[in-house]
Parts: structure tokens; C-alpha cells; sequence
């Protein structure tokens, strides 16, 4: 009896469905497998990119992609020791223009739309680097319509088209729309007088931005569409026990959101 030999596994794994039921280019189970333009291959371990340097601290990393170009630039960006690199191939450090970096503390870098932003110490100047090789690092321009400029700040992210900023204790500010301009009217507290701190901001889709403090976090709705910033509020509580150690501390492969809170890991679905 002839037997039939599958080459397209490009349908995945389905555990779900019974073998006889599976599209064509599907199977039912794979172990330590990961398929790769349709062939199934040994799952990559890790690798390490970056060695260790003496005397410069690791301060952070970033991967940049470009949203519009055809080829699908994606760049990995290192800070170390008040420099910052990009990777290039095979495993080369290629050290970038941008005087001026603290060397030491950590920095944040944050992607809004075509252009990686860098934000180090609080309240330092924020960088920006617009995706191409040869391209240096500058400092992000003063708005020109009276607004605030961005703030160094690692309580930072870029959603809905705006950058949310923890600026003090429990206060966040936003930007204009796809703008780094912050006008001096927008932001609000986040439960003001409790005596914690904003550590991380998030957001997990539907208009939705969490806002996490020590021990707390809040739940902002309807931040992807809103004509007044007094429309926006953070008091509803979405935990009032469990809060988020940090920014770089959360975590969010595919639609699920993973935190360190000060007990342990949690898995947040809303």
C-alpha cells in the first residue's frame, strides 16, 4: 500500500481535530518542533548575541520594525555603558551616534510608528532614531505649538497613537495624536492620596490602558477615540491587591498580558 508523504506543514499544529479531519498541510502534535517556511525544524534554543564588556552596564535593549517598508527592516538595539549598538550580521556590534547618553541607569526604548524613541533618567532628554542605518541618534525637536516636549521617564509606552508617561508619583500625561507634542492641560492622577507609585502602563486592546501602581492597577477605557482628555479617567479599579513591579517586568505573547507583581507572576486576560 502506497504510503503518502506530507511536505506543507505550514497549517500548524491542531490537537483538537482528529487526524483524519486535519486540512493537508496541518498535523496533530510536535514536539520541540517549530515549521519554517512550511518545514518542520528543531525549535531554536536561545542565543547569545552580546558579551560582556568590562566596565560597561547593561541598560537596555529594543527591537525596532519598520511598519512601511517593503523589506521589513527590523533592527535589535542595545544600551551598555552610555552607548548604544545595533546588531548587524553575523552577530556584529555596530556602535550608533548619540552623544550625550547617561552611562549609567537604565534606559527604554519605545517605537511609535516609523521611528525608535530612547528614554533614559527622569526628566533627561528623549532620543529619537528614525529606523535607517546610517541615520544618528537626536534629540526630539521642541513642539512648535506650545506643548510640553516628551520627558525621560522608564514609565513610558506608545498606544492608541499617543505616548502615556508616568511623570510624577500617580500622575500620567499623553501626547497629542501621533504627536510627541504633550499639551500642558492633558493628564490626570491615578487615584491620588493612596500613597503609590504609577510603575507600569500597558494597554491590551479594545481601548483599553491598565495602569499599574505598587499594590493596584486601574483600568483606562475608550483611550483609542476621545475628543477631551476630561473624558478620560482612571478610576476604575481592575485590582486593588496585585500590582506591577515594573515596566519591563510586563510581558504580552499573543493576546495574553504576563506581570511580576511583588508575590510572583501573574497572567492578566480582560
Amino acid at each position: 500500500m502506497p504510503t503518502e508523504l506530507q511536505v506543507d506543514f505550514s497549517g500548524g499544529m491542531i490537537s483538537r481535530l482528529s487526524p483524519e479531519r486535519l486540512p493537508d498541510n496541518a498535523y496533530s502534535f510536535g514536539k520541540n518542533i517549530e515549521v519554517r517556511d512550511g518545514t518542520p525544524r528543531t525549535r531554536r534554543g536561545s542565543l547569545r548575541l552580546y558579551c560582556d564588556i568590562a566596565g560597561e552596564a547593561f541598560q537596555g535593549a529594543g527591537i525596532f520594525r519598520s511598519p512601511f517598508r517593503f523589506d521589513k527592516v527590523e533592527a535589535l538595539l542595545v544600551a551598555q555603558g552610555g552607548k548604544v549598538y545595533r546588531m548587524a550580521p553575523p552577530l556584529d556590534r555596530v556602535e550608533m551616534a548619540l552623544p550625550g547618553l547617561l552611562s549609567e541607569g537604565q534606559v527604554r526604548f519605545v517605537q511609535g510608528i516609523d521611528t525608535m524613541y530612547l528614554f533614559q533618567g527622569e526628566g533627561q532628554a528623549v532620543w529619537e532614531w528614525d529606523g535607517e542605518e546610517d541615520s544618528p541618534w537626536s534629540v526630539v525637536p521642541d513642539p512648535t505649538d506650545g506643548g510640553k516636549n516628551l520627558v525621560g521617564t522608564e514609565r513610558v509606552t506608545y498606544a492608541y497613537g499617543r505616548f502615556w508617561m508616568a511623570t510624577e508619583r500617580d500622575t500620567v500625561e499623553f501626547s497629542d495624536l501621533l504627536s510627541t507634542s504633550v499639551p500642558l492641560s492633558q493628564g490626570f492622577n491615578v487615584n491620588h492620596g493612596e500613597g503609590e507609585t504609577v510603575n507600569a502602563i500597558f494597554q491590551i486592546g479594545n481601548g483599553q490602558l491598565i495602569l499599574a501602581k505598587d499594590r493596584s492597577m486601574y483600568v483606562i477605557k475608550g483611550a483609542n477615540y476621545f475628543t477631551d482628555s476630561t473624558q478620560l479617567s482612571a478610576d476604575d479599579a481592575l485590582s486593588r491587591d496585585i500590582g506591577v513591579f515594573a515596566q519591563d517586568t510586563v510581558i504580552q505573547p499573543g493576546s495574553d498580558t504576563w506581570y511580576l507583581s511583588r508575590d510572583g507572576v501573574y497572567s492578566l486576560r480582560v
